[in-house]
């Protein structure tokens, strides 16, 4: 009883050991009950079609209004990468004639990368169209698939996500032990009284860790292309790009918390606080167009958003590099904002 008694009184001592113990469990009961998906009708979600099929395209002008009608499917990456629709229909050739003939047909549907449980109920609206027109022995079904045509499967949503958390979340392991536990060591100091410059030392531990993510993440990837067979339908070099610029941007607000804190416990429990609700509030396990508006402002805030997005557009969509420059600068924006806040806090922590 003593030795608990003793361990409780260390721990509670310890304000901020406290305040993210209390943190970690209200973030968790906002999260649970605002993040799920909302439930959207049918006649809410946006959809464009790649007709080629004539009849069908007079059809459906005559019967849907304001009906969207892409030319190709090099158009309907573009319209997906801008977000104005959640999914894009293709209507092969001999459609309508199929189905007046009670044949079974396929209608093949892209889905928005950041949003593929929309582009689910377009499947069964779709199908609960186009049922009608055919006899009773005929059969229309859906299909997912990737702009190139292969199959697109929930886990192609999942990795470019789960990718980038696993790059940043590393951060938080990572920088914890290089800079607290060496704080604690003694070891910091002995550098620090070397000519070496308390920029040198940021530089140094911030590309360990950029070099640790890589690492991480390459893992991922590897597993997701060979175990669970994802589609990388753009550059892996791009893809790595926006990993080093991804981390980068974490870094400096991990320095900056890291640095005020003088245990490692402390350290590692504050981050954890801070970059858990982020892992579910940055789009990495559900849509963030389908959270509610507050919900979608604040996770404008975490940079692991914008990693995530733009990881999304190169592997599922496979854009170029300029498709993807708004998140690249945001990313940057960070990354240059907190590393020049976080060395002065540095220099400064290191003195006291």
């Amino acid at each position: 009883m003593n030795i608990a008694f003793n361990d409780l009184k260390y721990f509670f001592r310890n304000r901020v050991a406290v305040f993210a113990m209390i943190l970690m469990p209200l973030f968790m009961m906002l999260m649970t009950g605002y993040i799920f998906p909302k439930l959207q009708s049918t006649g809410d979600i946006k959809m464009a079609f790649v007709c080629y099929d004539e009849a069908f395209e007079r059809f459906i002008k005559d019967k849907v209004k304001d009906v969207i009608i892409l030319e190709s499917i090099d158009d309907a990456k573009e319209w997906l990468l801008r977000k104005e629709i959640k999914a894009v229909v293709v209507i092969p050739e001999g459609f309508l004639k199929g189905l007046l003939r009670g044949e079974n047909v396929v209608l093949k549907v892209i889905p928005n990368p950041n949003d593929p449980q929309s582009s689910m109920a377009v499947s069964h609206s779709i199908a609960g169209f186009a049922f009608p027109l055919s006899k009773s022995r005929g059969k229309v079904s859906m299909k997912l698939i990737n702009p190139d045509g292969s199959d697109f499967k929930y886990y192609d949503f999942m990795a470019p996500g789960i990718i980038a958390m696993v790059a940043i979340m590393s951060v938080v392991n990572g920088l914890a032990a290089a800079i607290t536990r060496e704080r604690e060591r003694g070891t910091l100091d002995g550098l620090l009284v070397t000519p070496t410059p308390a920029s040198a030392v940021i530089v140094g531990k911030m590309s360990a860790q950029i070099f640790r993510s890589l690492i991480q993440s390459s893992l991922i990837l590897l597993l997701a292309i060979f175990l669970f067979h994802i589609s990388l339908q753009g550059s892996i070099f791009m893809v790595y790009i926006m990993l080093i610029i991804g981390v980068f941007s974490f870094m400096g607000f991990g320095i900056i918390i890291t640095s005020s804190l003088s245990d490692q416990e402390s350290a590692q429990m504050l981050m954890g606080a801070f970059t858990f609700p982020m892992m579910f509030l940055s789009g990495v396990f559900f849509p963030i167009s389908q959270m509610p508006a507050f919900m979608q402002k604040i996770a404008k805030v975490f940079p692991l958003t914008y990693l995530a997005d733009a990881l999304r557009k190169i592997m599922v969509l496979g854009v170029s590099m300029k498709s993807v420059i708004n998140d690249m600068l945001i990313l940057v924006a960070f990354a240059l904002v907190m590393t020049g806040i976080a060395i002065p806090v540095f220099a400064k922590a290191t003195k006291t």
